[in-house]
């Protein structure tokens, strides 16, 4: 992984922000641009793995395509030493977990933080069907409602 300060292509590493099942989340700078990022590294472990790297590679692309304020934009990919990761927009703010250490949520609370996400649903369905359509098929599985 990268470590605080270092540039990885055009971009400047800042604090690590997060971490998942697919790797590790920095806050970024893009040097080039000028604007702040946010950069996500496929754990190393899994780097070797072909169909992480795929799976990667896929979301990136399936972000891409996406146009919805619920939902981060995706700018770039890179390989870094054999590392990929993805370059996407930085959204500050408070994290899920962070808010609910300062105690439970309410009704309202909760589906002021869901609603606005659920949004993007709509653009995901209609690039499915951009997708399925451009494949030559002619049924396709749908998202729940």
């Amino acid at each position: 992984m990268p470590s605080t300060g270092s540039l990885v292509q055009h971009y400047e590493i800042g604090d690590r922000l997060g971490s998942g099942g697919m790797g590790e989340v920095y806050r970024g700078r893009d040097t080039r641009l000028g604007r702040p990022v946010a950069l996500k590294f496929i754990d190393p472990a899994h780097d070797r793995d072909p169909d992480r790297r795929a799976r990667l590679l896929k979301e990136a692309q399936a972000a891409a395509m996406l146009r919805s304020p619920a939902v981060a934009t995706t700018y770039d990919i890179g390989e870094d030493d054999g590392t990929l990761f993805i370059v996407m927009e930085l959204v500050e703010g408070e994290t899920l977990v962070e808010r609910l250490r300062r105690g439970p949520l309410s009704v309202r609370q909760a589906l002021g933080m869901t609603l606005p996400g659920s949004a993007a649903i709509p653009a995901v369905d209609a690039r499915r069907y951009q997708l399925a359509e451009a494949a030559g098929r002619r049924s396709f599985p749908r998202m729940a409602r």
